[in-house]
């Protein structure tokens, strides 16, 4: 019997967890038996909305669809994570599967793992203390200190995947909650607000953005990366304000930021043969492919994210200030409101958010503009 309740999901800090698991004592935890819980049970569609509605009510629904799908999300990536972590520890031991190494000890690695700087190194090797190094049953020799280094480098692309639902989670709740840290009639305007379509749907985010650029608690220099975020977030509803396309987008994102392929060369078990082909796999790709490219034209506007795979951070900067430069001295973008944002990373993401002209002629001209800029940078400096 299952005693989650998914209907209480909160956050803290850019994280997000259920107020209230309970497992009978005698039972093993594991990421996949929660998420089955969470779809065996059948509360409200948390992605749907009866129409009209009015403001307050569009909050509670909004932030209940960035609450459930963020957790789900971080959930696929805990699984995706486990399962590996679970194959390449036992990899390491000639009987293989470690008894020890059971779903408890396997949740507590991962979680370990996920967890950033000094801290979650301690934890990682307070999680690996459990298994027995012991060089007569190991293939190659490896002691504890080592064993939490290797994972925690080989686990990295991971914890950025988690930055990233961390930070889109972070990003799309401030707005969803600026009525509980403000009080005015500009608040009280949007709680009683009716909707009855997706034209007052698109007012009334109109609206809360241009309020929450006046009271938002949100450093100046970030509030564009927030509101790129919060606009795709808004953007994965349809005209009748429900939304089955948010964990996708999730999910494509984070995944991104994990390459298998390039994870398969640590595992000792692979031919070298492989590891070589992974290798120059790899180098062509860093040398073909510098950019992924995600475009997307919605609700009257361009949504163009650069995914900058050979950049640091400091160069994809420079990036951002030669597209916003360029896009201000085209013509084509003369009448048209734009934005271009850095999202910081292990793979800095650029997105470019601009008003979308009516004829496909000038959007085509706008894309193409875009390539170019592209083509000309596919070399940091």
């Amino acid at each position: 019997m299952c005693l989650v309740n998914p209907t209480h999901i909160s956050a803290q800090n850019g994280h997000y967890k259920p107020n209230s698991v309970e497992f009978p004592s005698d039972s093993v935890f594991s990421y996949s038996l929660l998420y089955s819980c969470l779809m065996d049970t059948k509360p409200k569609n948390r992605n749907q909305i009866k129409l009209p509605t009015i403001g307050a009510e569009l909050f509670t629904y909004l932030k209940d669809v960035n609450d459930h799908e963020s957790f789900t999300a971080s959930m696929r990536l805990k699984d995706r994570l486990s399962e590996r972590v679970k194959i390449e520890i036992n990899s390491w031991f000639v009987s293989a599967p470690l008894p020890e190494l059971d779903r408890t000890l396997l949740r507590k690695i991962t979680n370990a793992l996920l967890s950033a700087g000094l801290n979650g190194q301690k934890r990682t090797r307070e999680a690996l203390s459990e298994i027995r190094f012991d060089e007569i049953s190991m293939k190659q020799p490896k002691n504890l200190f080592e064993a939490a280094e290797f994972l925690r480098n080989w686990s990295r692309d991971y914890r950025s995947a988690k930055g990233f639902l961390d930070y889109q989670y972070k990003c799309v709740n401030s707005f969803l909650r600026v009525q509980k840290t403000t009080n005015d009639d500009s608040v009280r305007m949007l709680l009683k607000i009716e909707v009855a379509g997706i034209e007052d749907f698109k007012k009334w985010q109109k609206d809360l953005e241009t309020y929450w650029n006046k009271k938002g608690l949100v450093k100046e220099n970030l509030k564009t990366a927030y509101q790129n975020m919060f606009a795709i977030f808004m953007g994965t509803f349809d005209d009748q304000i429900q939304n089955g396309m948010y964990h996708k987008y999730l999910d494509q994102n984070w995944q991104r930021y994990i390459d298998d392929a390039g994870h398969s060369e640590d595992f000792e078990s692979e031919p070298i043969l492989n590891e070589e082909v992974s290798d120059e796999n790899k180098r062509d790709r860093s040398v073909v492919q510098p950019f992924e490219v995600d475009l997307r034209i919605e609700g009257g506007e361009i949504f163009y994210h650069i995914v900058c795979n050979t950049f640091t951070e400091f160069q994809a900067s420079e990036l951002r200030f030669k597209i916003a430069l360029s896009i201000a001295q085209n013509k084509g973008f003369e009448n048209l409101r734009f934005s271009v944002a850095l999202l910081p990373g292990d793979l800095p993401i650029i997105l470019i958010r601009t008003d979308s002209p009516k004829d496909e002629t000038s959007i085509r001209n706008i894309v193409i503009f875009l390539e170019k800029v592209l083509e000309v940078s596919k070399r940091p400096n």
